[in-house]
C-alpha cells in the first residue's frame, strides 16, 4: 500500500459537507416550524383538524431538531425529519389544507430530500412520495379535498419538474464536491511529500503523523525513532555530481522503504537526512531492524548511467513511549547519530 493511503483523509471536506447539512437541517426545521405554527394558529375554527395537525407537525420538527443537539445521531434526526415532511406532504394533499391550497405548499419540499440524503437517496425518497401522491390524487373519491382534474394534472407535472430540476442541481453540486475533495487530497499529498524521493517530508511528520498519533496513540506507541544520514554525502556530490547525488538519495529511499515493515514510516527531513519511525516497536527490536538496514545500505551499490559505487549511512536510535516523548526522542536520536558519525560512521548508536 502506498504510504499516503494509510493517512489519506477526506476529513476536512466531509466536515464541511456535514456542517452544510446541519445548517440546512436546523434552518429548515426551525424556520418551517415557525411558519407551520403561524399558519396553524391562523386557521378558523372550522379547520380544527388542520389546525391540530399543523401544530403537532410544527412542534414535532422543533423537538426533533432540539433533540439532535444532545445526541450524536444526526443522520437519525434527518431521517426522522424527512418522515415528518413526508407525512405533512401527504396530509396536505389529502386534506387540501386551507380552501384547497394544500398542493401549492407541497411544491418546495422535493429539494429537502436531496439536501438531506444526496442526489441518489433523495431521488428515491422523492419518487416514493411522488408515487403515493399519484395514487392518492388519482383516486379523488378517497380524498377529503375537492380538486379539479386540471389542478391535479398540473400539480403532478409541476412536482415532477421540480424534482428533476432539484436532482440536476444536487447531482452537479455533488460532482463538484467530489472534484474539490480529490483536488484537496492532491494538494495535501503534494504539501507532505518530498519532491525528489517521493517520501513523506518534515511537514508530514509534524502535522499528519503527529495528528494521527494524537487521535490513536495505541496504534503508534511505544515507538522507535531513528535518524539516519548518508556518510560523506558532500564527497559524493563533489566526486560524481549533483545528479548522481540525487540518484543516491532516490535509490537509498527506495531501499529503506522496501526493507521496512508495512506500518513503518520513512521520511526525508533534510538534505541527506532521514527519519524512520517504527510504530509499536520496542527499542530492542528497532535496533535489530536498524542494523539490518545499515548492512543493506553498505552492501547495495548505487548505480546510474555512468557510475557504480557503494555508500554507507549512520543511524541514531531512541524511543518514544508516548506522544509527549516524540520530540525529545527525535532530539536524542539526532545526538546518537552524531555519536555514530564521531565514532567512525557506518554504525548504529542507541541511547
Amino acid at each position: 500500500m502506498d504510504w499516503w493511503q494509510k493517512f489519506i483523509s477526506l476529513k476536512s471536506s466531509e466536515e464541511v459537507e456535514l456542517k452544510r447539512k446541519k445548517l440546512v437541517f436546523y434552518m429548515l426545521s426551525y424556520l418551517c416550524s415557525l411558519i407551520i405554527l403561524y399558519f396553524a394558529n391562523q386557521q378558523p375554527d372550522s379547520y380544527l383538524t388542520l389546525q391540530i395537525t399543523l401544530n403537532v407537525v410544527g412542534l414535532f420538527f422543533i423537538v426533533n431538531a432540539l433533540c439532535s443537539h444532545f445526541h450524536r445521531y444526526f443522520q437519525t434526526a434527518m431521517l426522522t425529519g424527512a418522515i415528518g415532511i413526508g407525512f405533512l406532504v401527504i396530509y396536505l394533499a389529502y386534506s387540501g389544507g386551507h380552501e384547497n391550497t394544500g398542493l401549492y405548499w407541497i411544491l418546495p419540499f422535493p429539494i429537502v430530500y436531496f439536501v438531506f440524503f444526496g442526489y441518489f437517496r433523495g431521488l428515491v425518497a422523492n419518487i416514493l412520495v411522488y408515487l403515493v401522491l399519484i395514487i392518492l390524487l388519482l383516486n379523488p373519491e378517497n380524498l377529503a379535498a375537492n380538486y379539479r382534474s386540471v389542478e391535479i394534472s398540473r400539480f403532478l407535472a409541476a412536482y415532477l419538474v421540480a424534482m428533476i430540476l432539484c436532482l440536476i442541481a444536487e447531482y452537479f453540486r455533488f460532482q463538484s464536491y467530489i472534484e474539490l475533495s480529490v483536488l484537496n487530497l492532491k494538494k495535501q499529498r503534494q504539501a507532505n511529500t518530498d519532491s525528489l524521493t517521493g517520501l513523506p517530508n518534515r511537514r508530514f511528520i509534524d502535522s499528519v503523523l503527529l495528528e494521527s498519533a494524537t487521535i490513536d496513540p495505541e496504534k503508534y506507541f511505544p515507538m522507535t525513532v531513528i535518524i539516519a544520514d548518508i556518510d560523506h554525502f558532500k564527497q559524493i556530490n563533489d566526486t560524481y555530481g549533483h545528479n548522481t547525488g540525487d540518484q543516491a538519495l532516490i535509490q537509498l529511499s527506495e531501499l529503506l522503504k522496501a526493507n521496512c515493515r508495512g506500518d513503518d514510516i520513512v521520511a526525508r527531513i533534510g538534505g541527506e537526512e532521514f527519519l524512520i519511525v517504527f510504530p509499536q516497536t520496542s527499542v530492542t527490536i528497532g535496533l535489530s531492524i536498524c542494523e539490518k538496514l545499515r548492512q543493506l545500505v553498505e552492501q547495495t551499490p548505487i548505480k546510474d548511467a555512468e557510475h557504480h559505487f557503494n555508500i554507507t549511512a549512520s543511524f541514531g536510535i531512541s524511543q518514544a513511549l508516548t506522544l509527549y516523548d516524540f520530540e525529545e526522542a527525535k532530539k536524542h536520536a539526532d545526538v546518537m547519530l552524531y555519536e555514530a558519525k564521531a565514532g567512525g560512521r557506518n554504525q548504529v548508536r542507541i541511547g
